[in-house]
This record gives C-alpha cells, sequence and structure tokens, in this order.
C-alpha cells in the first residue's frame, strides 16, 4: 500500500529521505535543470550555493545597503491540488537579505508536507546564514534547523551548508561548489552532498564590483545568454525509505553514493524585462527508483523596476521526468 512507507518509518528508526526534486524550489533553479552553483544569484538561490546572500544584481548601479526578498511555492496543492496516494508537497519557500558593502545577511523557510495514504507527516527548515564577497569571490555558510512534526509531535535536527563562487576577471566563465551537511530527525533525513558547478556567458564577462563579482555586457541592452552545468554527489543512505514503495519490504533500502548531471539555459529577452529558460538533468537512482532523465522549462518577467535597477519578478517553472511533472511559481524582488 502507498502509506507502507511511513508505517515502516512510524514502527522504525528508519527515516524517509528527501529527494533532491523535493527539497529544492527555486523557480529559477528548477528551470535551468538544477544547474545553479556557478549562478548563485537571487535571495531564492541561497540553499543551493550560500555564497547568493551577498551576490548582487550584474549591470546596475547598487546602494551601499539593499534589502531582497522572496515568495515561491512547488509543488503547492494550490497548483497540483491534495495528492491522491503518496506525494511530497513544498508548499512554501520564503526568503529575505540584508546587504551592506561586502557582507550580507539572509533568512531562508521551507515548508514541506509528506502525505502517504491516511498519514501525513510535515517538516519546515529554518535558516539563516551570512556571506562575504570581494570583487571576484563570494562564500557563504547557512546553518539550517530542521523541524518535524507528526501527530501532535515535534523534533529537532541541525545541519549547514556552504558555498563558495569564483568570477574571474575578464573572462565569461564562473565556478561555484557547495557542501550540505546530512540532517536527519526521527523520520526524515537528508543525506550529505557536494556540488560542482561552472557557467559562462555570451554576450557579458566578469567585472570586479564595488560590493562583489559583477558584470560588464559587451553591446547593452543586446541579447544575453548564459549556460550553467553541475555535478552532485549525494551520500550513500543505510537505513533509509522510499516513500513510493508499494509494500513495507520494498520500502526499506540501501543506496550507494550517487551523481547526478544538471544542464541548465537562460536567454535575457527584450533587453532585460523577460527570461526564458531551458534545462535538462538526471535523477540517480535510489532505492527501487531507477536513474531518470527529466527536462525543464520556465520564464521570468519584470513587472516594476526601481531607480537602482533592482526589479520585482514574476517567476515560474515546469520540470517533468518519468511518472512526475511539477510546477514552480513565485515571486521576488532582486
Amino acid at each position: 500500500m502507498w502509506w507502507a512507507a511511513l508505517g515502516v518509518v512510524l514502527a522504525s528508526a528508519n527515516p524517509l529521505e528527501f529527494s533532491e526534486p523535493g527539497t529544492l524550489g527555486s523557480a529559477r533553479m528548477r528551470a535551468m535543470g538544477g544547474a545553479f552553483t556557478a549562478v548563485a544569484e537571487s535571495p531564492s538561490a541561497q540553499l543551493l550555493n550560500p555564497a547568493a546572500l551577498v551576490m548582487r544584481r550584474s549591470m546596475v548601479e547598487h546602494a551601499r545597503s539593499e534589502v531582497d526578498g522572496c515568495l515561491q511555492a512547488r509543488a503547492h496543492p494550490f497548483l497540483h491540488g491534495e495528492p491522491e496516494h503518496s506525494g511530497v508537497r513544498a508548499r512554501w519557500q520564503v526568503c529575505g537579505t540584508v546587504r551592506h558593502r561586502s557582507a550580507a545577511l539572509g533568512l531562508h523557510l521551507t515548508e514541506h508536507e509528506w502525505r502517504l495514504g491516511p498519514q501525513r507527516l510535515g517538516t519546515s527548515q529554518w535558516s539563516l546564514g551570512t556571506a562575504w564577497a570581494t570583487g571576484t569571490v563570494a562564500v557563504g555558510i547557512l546553518p539550517h534547523l530542521v523541524v518535524q512534526h507528526s501527530a501532535g509531535k515535534r523534533d529537532l535536527a541541525a545541519g549547514a551548508s556552504a558555498g563558495a563562487l569564483v568570477a574571474p576577471a575578464g573572462l565569461p566563465l564562473r565556478l561555484g561548489a557547495r557542501v550540505r551537511t546530512p540532517t536527519r530527525t526521527s523520520a526524515v533525513r537528508t543525506p550529505a552532498q557536494i556540488a560542482v558547478g561552472a557557467s559562462t556567458t555570451i554576450g557579458a564577462t566578469n567585472r570586479p564590483g564595488s560590493y562583489g563579482p559583477a558584470r560588464a555586457q559587451h553591446t547593452w541592452g543586446a541579447p544575453w545568454a548564459l549556460l550553467a552545468a553541475d555535478l552532485v554527489w549525494t551520500g550513500p543512505s543505510a537505513d533509509a525509505v522510499d516513500p513510493t514503495a508499494w509494500t513495507a519490504h520494498e520500502a526499506l533500502y540501501t543506496s550507494p553514493a550517487t551523481v547526478s548531471a544538471h544542464l541548465g539555459a537562460e536567454l535575457w529577452a527584450l533587453q532585460h524585462d523577460v527570461r526564458l529558460r531551458l534545462g535538462a538533468f538526471t535523477l540517480p537512482g535510489r532505492g527501487a527508483q531507477r536513474t531518470r532523465i527529466g527536462g525543464s522549462v520556465g520564464a521570468a518577467a519584470e513587472v516594476l523596476q526601481a531607480p537602482n535597477g533592482t526589479a520585482l519578478r514574476i517567476t515560474g517553472a515546469i520540470d517533468a521526468w518519468r511518472g512526475s511533472l511539477s510546477y514552480t511559481v513565485g515571486v521576488e524582488t532582486w
């Protein structure tokens, strides 16, 4: 039965494992196939690379102090409806960043709900991080607290992620890296993870900004493209549970470490007002799942822009792989 997995969790010490598609909710990242470690831009990218906390929008003038934020939802019931059987709903992602000169503080909240038959299990992750930048390098750290709530009971677990981005002056290439510690409550785990990535631009090159890495466009207003690629190593699981299993026997599994690949592209159209995105990715086989290949599309549009260049954006993405189709929508300032 679909809720066999949760029965295993509640009756033993075996945790459900968060799959990566259910953990991260940034619409821009999802539309670019998850290739975001070396992009690390906008407040919603904090979980993908904490160096994003201090990154500012390129090719605009900036004040010494700025505030940005986001509200996004992936696989939320108002998009998909309540699942009939087994499923995870990433209900909300809320984030905010305060930047002053070359330093930044950020807050990030994600909320998930597992629904497995008649059983429900909720988790929320609270993150508070900081980052610092020079003209060519940005580094950040994002400690987090996972709160699990089920049947009136709560459980806590702590972890952290750290990230860096390098943008050599005069080159279109950027390199990024992220490390995440494993986190486990009594019923949910996120395994350890290491991600490395590279991104390059067509029509712009890196330049040292006043408060961190920036870009200079070759011809102002011309089409501008961003290409990105990631490799993500996810740690092993010796006692995890597959929430899609039909029986309790199938639910328990052991998985070695796995590696996934992600590719993404973004085209700036209509100067900087509209962005079109495309991505492809692999989901490594863990537990009863086989390796899957997926694709994604998305777009963002600026609806308001402040005199300093900071804009309010409406953004969305669709990502799909065998047996799954998910939507992400949101608004953010950056």
